[in-house]
């Protein structure tokens, strides 16, 4: 279903939700477990290259 904004233009209300909903996960993961970190330096990360998607492989995490 298409969402007007105040601009004029529409854009699925999927959108948006796909926008926010790894911020309130991360979030929430960060309050309930405050010593989540990540369990390799960054530079480790190996990042999606094949993929209409952007992302990494995996996230190592440590609490």
């Amino acid at each position: 279903m298409p969402v007007r904004t105040a601009s004029g233009s529409a854009r699925p209300a999927v959108q948006d939700a796909a926008r926010i909903e790894p911020h309130v996960v991360f979030s929430t993961l960060l309050h309930r477990i405050p010593t989540l970190r990540l369990a390799v330096d960054v530079s480790e990360l190996k990042f999606k290259e094949d993929s209409q998607a952007y992302g990494i492989h995996e996230l190592p995490v440590t609490w």
